[in-house]
C-alpha cells in the first residue's frame, strides 16, 4: 500500500486489536476507522488507542462487517483503502466484496484488501472490483 496510505480514508475491518489501522494512522492515513464485532477486540484496541494518544483521531465501530458497511454508506463514507482480515475459514471473503461493492464505499480509485488462508482461492468478482495483485506470505494470502 506504501504510498497510498498518505492522506487515504483508511477502513480497518475485522480490525481486532487494531495494529494494521494504527500503522496506516502512523504512515499519515487522514482518517482510519476500526471496525469489529467482539467487545473484547474492541476493550484491547481502545487500550492501545488511549495508550499512543490518538483517540481523537480514529473512529472505533463495534459491530459485524455487515452492519457497519451499511451504516458507513449511509453516512456517505468512502474509503482509499479498506483492510479487511476475517476469521480464516470463514467463507465469508465473497460477501465482503460484494458489500463492498453494492454499498459503493470504495473510491474510483480504492484499494481493497483481503486477507486470508493462503490455500482458499482468492476471493475476487467480476464488475467494479478487479484483482490486481496476490501476495502469499506463509499460511496467508493478501
Amino acid at each position: 500500500m506504501g504510498d497510498n496510505v498518505i492522506n487515504s480514508k483508511f477502513l480497518d475491518l475485522f480490525s481486532g486489536c487494531g495494529s494494521i489501522g494504527i500503522e496506516a494512522y502512523s504512515r499519515g492515513a487522514a482518517e482510519v476507522i476500526f471496525v469489529d464485532a467482539s467487545i473484547k477486540s474492541i476493550e484491547i484496541l481502545n487500550s492501545n488507542i488511549r495508550k499512543i494518544g490518538i483517540e481523537k483521531y480514529i473512529e472505533i465501530v463495534n459491530m459485524n462487517y455487515k452492519n457497519a458497511i451499511c451504516k458507513l454508506a449511509d453516512r456517505g463514507k468512502k474509503f482509499d483503502i479498506i483492510f479487511a482480515d476475517p476469521p480464516y475459514k470463514s467463507n465469508i471473503y465473497f460477501d465482503i466484496l460484494r458489500m463492498i461493492d453494492h454499498k459503493n464505499i470504495l473510491t474510483k480509485n480504492g484499494i481493497v484488501v483481503i486477507e486470508q488462508d493462503s490455500k482458499e482461492p482468492e476471493s475476487y468478482i467480476n464488475g467494479y472490483l478487479k484483482l490486481i495483485k496476490k501476495k502469499i506470505y506463509g499460511n496467508s494470502q493478501l
